[in-house]
């Protein structure tokens, strides 16, 4: 399997096409899999990227991104999902969403379980 040394975390943060203010700290979350019995970010199940420089694979991988805006007293939280295929390239499947309702983890829960079972014709290319 080919891998690839870089920083993975600020790859996903640029792959999202947002700017990152750089008083807040952005986050990624490399999911393998969705618990729907949850309704908040505990949902998506897998680890935290780190950041820094680290060596990863190159293979099919989701990732839900967070990025933060605005000024400390008003900040607005993007969050997007983040699709890795196997030659490291990153695509945007359409999902995404902010904080400024909650839910945000439910609204992107059922496109990520459709991204997850291969299905990424069935999700649609249009902020949620």
């Amino acid at each position: 399997m080919a891998t690839r040394i870089g920083d993975l975390l600020q790859d996903l943060v640029k792959a999202t096409g947002l700017h990152q203010d750089h008083r807040f700290d952005p986050w990624a979350k490399k999911v393998k899999a969705v618990d729907a019995q949850l309704d908040n970010g505990y949902c998506f199940v897998g680890g935290f990227i780190k950041e820094g420089t680290v060596e990863y694979p190159l293979e099919r991988t989701i990732y839900v991104v967070m990025t933060s805006q605005g000024s400390r007293n008003y900040q607005v939280k993007h969050y997007t999902v983040v699709v890795m295929d196997e030659n490291g390239q990153f695509a945007l499947p359409g999902l995404h969403t902010t904080g400024e309702k909650p839910g945000w983890a439910l609204r992107l829960r059922e496109g990520v379980q459709r991204l997850l079972a291969d299905k990424p014709e069935v999700v649609p290319d249009y902020q949620i």
